[in-house]
């Protein structure tokens, strides 16, 4: 069969080098200069487990955070034909309850007591792996002397857990190079998916690229783009699975930042921020009220591409790290140039749910109705976090070869 994949992040790349190990040929059509330098370079990198859906009461969301987080790194490492991945993890996350979570901190620990178990369940699947690190999931309340030692004012409650974060970037490196040296893979970049017909014994897929607007019939066609997810589906006559609402979340890249004490932290329960050191010395820091802009529930988000411009960037970066620094003080001895050269990034978020994280009955709170959808011999695919995209690619993957 002759596959085209739409969009090269995790999940597309993931789609394209399982079904080429199954002897399938493969175009993957990229809009960027590059593979994997998006959304799925663009994150913090989190392997989720669950903790930071709280809300989700009916635990949908931690099974399955649980579920990809355990087959994350054995899948990606078959991907890459490597007998150990050379990942860069961050150190264990802590939990720190802000005064105005949306959640009191009883609610909390009760929900993350019941994470702990979800994900022993599912680290005790054969062949599972939480990023081929040893250890059972664990959460623990910190008392409040050692609170003291990692939060200032502002944090009432810490919980340390047995989460991690990977660096996105180096691990995008290696999936990119494994995705151009496949035979069965050609990658066709600077190329934009325009439209999608549906037919019964193939799908046509009208592109502009470089060589101006052409289009091509395949065995079967996978969206996997993303931030034009929704567009495409549409013009395939495939309608969301419900309400929606994009964002663009920007964030600071602050480089070799080196041994500096600073803990791995997500700050809950609402529109926070997280802290992320990396192991190769890089350092992640969004605040969400800054970071965040732009919640629409059109078809696509208008600021794609969107550059701030130096002053923005600066106003940015000073909006970022003095409020998180007010709640995580060892961030205030970061020395200003660090700061200041932070590098300004960002990625796209696609989520059901037209409110914002600020609403308790909102629906950015749960990420369990996602996945592929399989129309005929067309798929699109709604990651939902980064997690899961190598759950996701394994899954459809299976599928689209069955149906050969």
């Amino acid at each position: 069969m002759r596959i085209g994949v739409i969009g090269a992040g995790l999940l597309g790349a993931g789609v394209a080098l399982e079904l080429a190990a199954r002897g399938h040929d493969v175009d993957v059509f990229e809009r960027e200069g590059a593979c994997l330098s998006q959304a799925s370079r663009q994150n913090e990198g989190k392997v989720h487990l669950g903790f930071v859906y709280g809300h989700d009461r009916s635990l949908a969301t931690a099974r399955l955070m649980a579920r990809g987080a355990y087959s994350f790194a054995p899948i990606v490492r078959r991907w890459l034909d490597l007998d150990t991945l050379p990942l860069d993890v961050s150190a264990p996350f802590h939990y720190l309850v802000h005064r105005d979570s949306l959640c009191s901190s009883e609610e909390l620990a009760a929900f993350y007591a019941q994470v702990v178990d979800i994900a022993a369940h599912e680290s005790g699947r054969p062949g599972a792996s939480y990023l081929e690190v040893p250890g059972a999931p664990c959460c623990r309340r910190l008392t409040a002397g050692e609170r003291a030692r990692v939060a200032g004012d502002g944090i009432v409650d810490a919980y340390l857990t047995s989460e991690l974060a990977v660096d996105p970037a180096p691990l995008a490196s290696l999936v990119r190079q494994r995705l151009s040296e496949d035979p069965r893979v050609a990658v066709h970049l600077r190329t934009t998916a325009t439209s999608v017909t549906i037919s019964t014994d193939e799908v046509r897929l009208e592109m502009a690229g470089p060589d101006g607007v052409r289009d091509d019939a395949f065995d079967h066609v996978v969206n996997a783009s993303w931030d034009d997810l929704l567009r495409l589906d549409r013009t395939a006559g495939v309608d969301p699975r419900g309400p929606w609402s994009y964002r663009l979340k920007r964030y600071l890249r602050v480089r070799a930042v080196g041994d500096t004490a600073l803990p791995a932290a997500t700050i809950v329960l609402g529109a926070f921020g997280d802290i992320v050191p990396y192991g190769g010395g890089d350092l992640f820091l969004s605040w969400y009220p800054a970071g965040c802009t732009g919640l629409t529930t059109a078809l696509r988000h208008p600021e794609v591409g969107h550059r701030l411009g130096s002053d923005g960037e600066a106003c940015l970066r000073a909006a970022i790290h003095a409020p998180l620094a007010g709640l995580v003080p060892a961030l205030a001895g970061l020395p200003d140039e660090a700061i200041e050269g932070a590098a300004v990034e960002g990625g796209i978020i696609l989520a059901q749910g037209t409110t914002d994280v600020t609403d308790h009955e909102s629906g950015l709170h749960a990420r369990s109705d996602v996945g592929p959808r399989s129309f005929g011999r067309y798929h699109t695919v709604d990651t939902g976090k980064w997690t899961v995209a190598p759950l996701f690619a394994r899954a459809l993957a299976r599928r689209i070869a069955g149906a050969a």
